[in-house]
């Protein structure tokens, strides 16, 4: 189990998105978030993300799961080229990173075995985080999102708001969190790089719940259906 609701219930104004929403996700998942406008799908993915309190239940993630939301418009970054920007935002792998060469430069000419096994650790963990192959899986991220390698010395504010969701859908992408959680990802997005989400998210490791417009994007992706409808969620196995 990554993700699970218990018995989930919020209300707005009187009026009841949902309540007794219970489900269960575990690796591999991939859940379509569908319904109505305005029948809380988003309000759901706020639920889940921490971003908004339920009413009533709870959400229970597996020790040590993190999740990643792309919310329709929230877009923050800063004033630097596209490669650095990615880069920055894998924060785990940064640290490990600054952690190692700080142990590497203070093994001097007659290192410890204690210094010498630290540093040894410090070079495992920052293999096990992808730190060895992370600047190629950005290119290849970025690529995959219709970006050309002369794009990735350019600044993000040379682009247009469609670009710059390109590019924090790849900064969530490359952090690879457990559980994904998406919000139209498909809407600034050109038929090439959806047929690559596509065939990214079937082999992505973690849970995933996305909602959006493009139902052939969903089939091709989803093996499960939560339809948010009349203050209730129905679950439905397939896509």
């Amino acid at each position: 189990m990554i993700l699970q609701l218990e018995q989930i219930s919020k209300s707005f104004g009187g009026r009841t998105l949902f309540s007794g929403v219970s489900l269960r996700l575990e690796e591999y998942d991939r859940l379509a978030l569908v319904g109505p406008n305005g029948a809380g799908k988003t309000t759901l993915l706020n639920i889940v993300s921490g971003q908004e309190d339920a009413d009533e239940g709870r959400v229970v993630l597996a020790k040590g799961a993190r999740v990643g939301y792309l919310e329709q418009e929230a877009i923050e970054m800063e004033d630097r080229s596209i490669f650095e920007e990615v880069m920055a935002s894998q924060v785990e792998i940064l640290e490990a990173e600054q952690r190692l060469h700080r142990l590497e430069a203070s093994l001097g000419e007659n290192p410890t075995e204690q210094q010498l096994a630290a540093a040894g650790r410090a070079r495992d963990a920052y293999e096990v985080l992808g730190g060895y192959t992370i600047e190629a899986k950005v290119r290849s991220v970025l690529f995959g999102l219709g970006f050309k390698e002369s794009d990735l010395g350019r600044s993000t504010s040379e682009f247009s708001g469609g670009w710059q969701m390109r590019i924090a859908l790849a900064k969530l992408l490359i952090r690879n969190p457990e559980v994904l959680l998406l919000d139209e990802p498909t809407n600034h997005l050109d038929l090439e790089s959806v047929r690559w989400l596509e065939g990214f998210l079937r082999t992505y490791e973690g849970a995933v719940i996305v909602v959006s417009h493009d139902r052939a994007f969903m089939d091709n992706m989803v093996d499960r259906v939560a339809e948010v409808a009349d203050g209730t969620v129905n679950l439905y196995k397939g896509n």
